[in-house]
C-alpha cells in the first residue's frame, strides 16, 4: 500500500494528513488527519512521538511528503517563524532520512493554484472565494477528501489538500506526456 502525506506546519497549529493509496495511484483508499500544537509540547521529539502515536502505521511507507514551506510576510521574521522553520527542517530530515520519502517543500502561492486547476478540470470545482484563503482551503479539502469526518479547521483542510498533491502531480505528468507524446518514468 502506498501513501502520501500533507503537512501544514505551525507553532500553534500543526496539521498532518496521511492518505493511503492502492496500486492505482489515482485511487484513494483511506485518509487520517491529526492536529497538534507544538508550542505546548516539551520538544520536537515529542512532536514526532505524537505523530507516530496518532497516525495509522501506513504513514511510515509514504513515498511523498508535501510540506507547506514557511514564507515570511513582508520579510518579517519573529521567534515564532524561527520555531516553524526548525519544525520544517526536522520534518524534512525525519521523512527523507528516516523513512526515505520524497519531501516536497511547497509554497501556498504555488500549490493552491495548482490544486485549484486540477479540481476545476477533474471535478468541476468552483472556488467559493476570490482568493486562495481559508474558504478555498475548506472547499478544496471537502472536494478531495473521501473521509466522512468533518474538517475541523483550515489547517487540517490544508494538510488534506497537500496530501492530495501527488494526484495533481500525476495528473500534470499525464497531461504533459499527452502533449509531448512521451511517457514520464
Amino acid at each position: 500500500m502506498k501513501s502520501c502525506i500533507g503537512i501544514d506546519p505551525g507553532w500553534a497549529s500543526f496539521a498532518i494528513t496521511v492518505r493511503a493509496m492502492d496500486e492505482d495511484p489515482l485511487a484513494k483508499v483511506k485518509e487520517s488527519s491529526l492536529f497538534l500544537c507544538p508550542k505546548d509540547l516539551p520538544s520536537i521529539k515529542d512532536l514526532f512521538y505524537q505523530i507516530e502515536r496518532g497516525l495509522p502505521p501506513y504513514f511510515k511507507i509514504a513515498e511523498d511528503v508535501y510540506i507547506e514551506r514557511f514564507a515570511a510576510y513582508e520579510d518579517v521574521h519573529s521567534p515564532v517563524s524561527e520555531q516553524v522553520n526548525r519544525i520544517i527542517g526536522a520534518l524534512e530530515f525525519y521523512f527523507s532520512y528516516i523513512y526515505q520519502a520524497n519531501v516536497h517543500l511547497v509554497r501556498a502561492i504555488e500549490w493552491k493554484p495548482a490544486l485549484c486547476k486540477y479540481l476545476v478540470r477533474t471535478k468541476s470545482f468552483t472556488n467559493p472565494s476570490t482568493k486562495f484563503d481559508k474558504k478555498f482551503s475548506m472547499a478544496a479539502a471537502k472536494s478531495v477528501s473521501l473521509s466522512k469526518q468533518p474538517i475541523l479547521n483550515d489547517h487540517i483542510a490544508d494538510s488534506i489538500c497537500l496530501s492530495s498533491m501527488k494526484l495533481v502531480d500525476i495528473y500534470n505528468e499525464e497531461l504533459n506526456s499527452r502533449r509531448t507524446g512521451t511517457r514520464s518514468p
